[in-house]
């Protein structure tokens, strides 16, 4: 079936029967035909050369210098192909996303009611719990100074809608310490720990330079930079 959007994708050659999709890589595939030698050469360059000292190190770098050229080229290339194609998509995307803005307000305004209305019934569910607890706790006399206080989560009912949806709780766990420092050692030692810490320090240090207990340890690393 025809349609503006498909006709404006397609252009003349929509009649073909090609999709949108079939005649943008038939158009990506010829833009990129014209860089297959260049490539070619730079890829079988890089491959056969040799780095063993400075004169060779420079002509490496230069070697590097026009794959990274030759990368933005293509890449530049490509959008300029892309670029009607993108607009179109997104025309769609902006055009849906204002039109399911009002559904997900209402959907997010449901969340928050029943949400409430269960935060409500885990209440009352807690409240009944202790009253039962203090009901039992006077049935057994003055001997029991300190009853146990059961602190456990109130755990509802799962909930079914009449077409199948269903509510239900879910037990999240939260982890509070109170001081870092006593925390095991073999935790700060998990690269994903180490990684973050790395990352806030990087941020906490340009504002707090002389930050007691942190040192800075410097390390080299090469970079390459293209001719301007």
């Amino acid at each position: 079936m025809s349609n503006a959007f498909n006709d404006e994708l397609a252009g003349a050659g929509h009649n073909s029967g090609a999709t949108p999709a079939e005649l943008v890589g038939d158009e990506i595939d010829s833009a990129l035909a014209q860089y297959v030698d260049r490539s070619t050469a730079l890829v079988k360059s890089a491959t056969d050369r040799v780095v063993t000292d400075n004169d060779s190190i420079g002509r490496a770098a230069d070697t590097q210098a026009m794959i990274r050229a030759l990368q933005e080229a293509i890449l530049a290339r490509a959008k300029d192909v892309a670029a009607p194609h993108m607009a179109a998509t997104n025309v769609v995307k902006s055009r849906t996303e204002r039109f399911l803005a009002d559904l997900a307000k209402a959907d997010e305004m449901l969340t928050g009611k029943i949400r409430d209305c269960r935060t409500a019934q885990r209440a009352r569910a807690a409240a009944a719990r202790e009253e039962q607890r203090q009901m039992e706790a006077e049935m057994r006399g003055p001997e029991v100074v300190n009853p146990q206080v059961d602190s456990t989560p109130i755990a509802l009912p799962k909930v079914r809608g009449d077409y199948g949806s269903t509510v239900s709780d879910r037990a999240l766990t939260t982890y509070v310490y109170a001081d870092a420092r006593k925390l095991p050692k073999a935790l700060f030692e998990m690269p994903v720990v180490a990684d973050a810490i790395q990352k806030a320090l990087k941020v906490y240090m340009k504002a707090h330079p002389k930050t007691k207990g942190v040192t800075a340890s410097t390390d080299m690393t090469t970079t390459h930079r293209r001719p301007i």
